[in-house]
């Protein structure tokens, strides 16, 4: 059991695999409720599968005050992560392969940021599902060969609040990377490179020139177009 303060540091969480009924089906790698002031960092989550729920890897719900940093593949509820890298995790019969937002948006933020998600899968939202009642703001992320069924968003899809910049969505699973269902919650997506292109600010359709895609260095090489293209973060990350 999670207690107030609890660290989890320096672990590796692998294999799991969430095929039961009922809060059973969630969270392959960690299930959480009702935590306070959890701190996560330098943990790697990979290759954890939740059949037939949400949560790959985390599953978090009812939680706050959680500070998530330095970790390798994630996907929770109420949350800050920070130079993150999500990988080959997957949700297959519910959204969000790597992260599910359904808490509200008055709940506190949802914050990525510099964080890489590639190789995650589920039906909607290949990496990350945005519920309608939830918000994100995600900045300098990228996101390449995520797979979720066309036109459902191999990288996002959102139905909430959304606010993306200085990212890149590049060779995912089809050329409709992010997808947003209109409703009355806002949408800014700026300052991007955007494989098929989106209406928003300053969003590129060009190769991102990738250093090394083949040896999985998905960080810019001096040559691509988005250097220098970004803006100043809105938000900060502590």
């Amino acid at each position: 059991d999670l207690t107030d303060n609890t660290l989890l540091d320096g672990f590796t969480i692998t294999g799991g695999y969430a095929d039961g009924s009922g809060s059973d089906r969630h969270g392959a790698g960690l299930f959480m409720t009702n935590s306070q002031k959890l701190v996560i960092q330098q943990v790697e989550f990979s290759r954890n599968r939740a059949v037939n729920g949400d949560g790959g890897a985390i599953f978090a719900i009812g939680s706050s005050n959680s500070s998530i940093k330095d970790v390798l593949f994630l996907r929770t509820s109420s949350f800050l992560i920070d130079r993150a890298f999500f990988q080959n995790n997957s949700s297959i019969d519910e959204d969000g392969g790597a992260i599910a937002i359904f808490g509200g948006i008055s709940d506190g933020e949802h914050i990525v940021a510099n964080s890489l998600f590639f190789e995650n899968e589920s039906k909607r939202g290949g990496a990350i599902y945005v519920a309608r009642n939830a918000a994100l703001e995600g900045s300098n992320l990228t996101f390449t060969k995520n797979e979720a069924p066309t036109n459902l968003g191999s990288a996002i899809n959102a139905r909430g609040q959304l606010t993306l910049f200085n990212s890149v969505l590049w060779d995912n699973s089809d050329e409709s990377p992010l997808v947003i269902e209109q409703n009355e919650r806002s949408k800014e997506v700026s300052y991007s490179i955007i494989e098929g292109g989106f209406t928003g600010t300053q969003i590129l359709d060009l190769d991102p020139s990738f250093t090394n895609a083949s040896d999985d260095d998905y960080t810019l090489a001096l040559t691509s177009p988005a250097i220098d293209e970004g803006i100043a973060s809105a938000f900060t990350v502590d």
